[in-house]
C-alpha cells in the first residue's frame, strides 16, 4: 500500500515527537540564548527525512521548502539546520532504531557509506621506521594530495 508524501510526513512526525518526549527530549542539553523558533522534534523529522531523501542535504532542504511550507512555517537556513542538527545528533542516534519499530521497518535492510577522507599516514620530522613496511606504496594520495 503506497501513502503520499504528506501523510508520511505528519505520521512520521507525530511519531518522532511522541519518541521525543517519552525518551531521548529530556536528556538533551539546552543552548544558551534565545529559545529556538523551530522545535527539536521538527529539526528531528526534518533529519530523518533528509536521510530517506538520498541526495544532498542542500538540494533536500530547497525541495522541502517549497511544497512543506505550511507543514514548516520558521523553515531554519541550512547553517542553522546544520547547527541544529549537530545538537540534537545523540538524540537523532537514540532515535532511530525506535522509528524504525514504530514504523516496523526494523529488518528492512540498509547501506551506511562514509565518504570523510580519514588520513592514513603523515610525513613527520627524523628517521623513523616505516610503520607499514613493504605493505604501503609511497605516492601522492587523499584529498590533499600529499606523499
Amino acid at each position: 500500500m503506497a501513502i503520499d508524501l504528506d501523510t508520511f510526513l505528519v505520521a512520521l512526525y507525530t511519531i518522532v515527537d511522541d519518541l521525543y518526549q517519552q525518551r531521548p527530549g529530556p536528556r538533551k542539553s539546552g543552548r544558551p540564548g534565545p529559545r529556538p523558533v523551530v522545535s527539536d522534534s521538527e529539526v528531528l523529522t526534518l533529519a530523518l527525512c533528509a536521510q530517506w531523501w538520498g541526495r544532498s542535504e542542500r538540494a533536500f532542504l530547497r525541495y522541502a521548502r517549497a511544497p512543506w511550507r505550511a507543514y514548516f512555517p520558521r523553515f531554519l537556513s541550512q547553517s542553522a539546520y546544520n547547527r541544529r542538527c549537530r545538537d540534537l545528533a545523540a538524540v537523532l542516534v537514540a532515535l532511530i532504531p525506535l522509528v524504525a519499530r514504530a514504523l516496523r521497518a526494523a529488518g528492512a535492510a540498509y547501506e551506511v557509506i562514509d565518504t570523510v577522507a580519514v588520513p592514513l599516514l603523515r610525513r613527520c620530522r627524523g628517521q623513523r621506521q616505516r610503520l607499514f613496511g613493504a605493505i604501503a606504496a609511497s605516492g601522492r594520495g587523499g584529498s590533499d594530495k600529499e606523499w
